[in-house]
């Protein structure tokens, strides 16, 4: 479960073009493991579904692709994400969006730390 996050966080500030600097990768890095935690943090009663969203996305990828979504190339990793965006189904619209908003909140939090550590 860790290694599908950790590839959705990185296609999706791949995908967003989020500002890059010298510290990208680490950053990348960082806000994959804040993503992580702040998913484990998630309430007991949320947990479970939580957890079945990330094994139904990496399923997606299984039957799509016959690979998991950490193993896929880029391209492959946006055109899944995009397909759930855009899905009929509101859970696995909502999942991409919470992705897509912890990616982003851990980025520019990342950022500004860094700059700041660096002056």
């Amino acid at each position: 479960m860790k290694d599908s996050v950790s590839a959705l966080v990185y296609t999706i500030v791949k995908m967003r073009h989020l500002p890059a600097s010298e510290w990208s990768i680490p950053m990348e890095n960082e806000v994959a493991s804040f993503v992580w935690r702040q998913t484990k943090r998630v309430s007991d009663y949320l947990q479970f579904p939580l957890t079945l969203l990330v094994f139904a996305f990496n399923l997606y990828s299984w039957i799509r692709w016959q690979k998991s979504f950490a193993q896929l190339e880029q391209p492959r990793r946006e055109v899944q994400i995009e397909s759930w965006k855009q899905s009929r189904i509101g859970a696995c619209r909502d999942f991409i969006q919470l992705f897509e908003n912890l990616t982003t909140f851990g980025w520019y939090s990342s950022n500004r730390e860094t700059k700041y550590d660096a002056t």
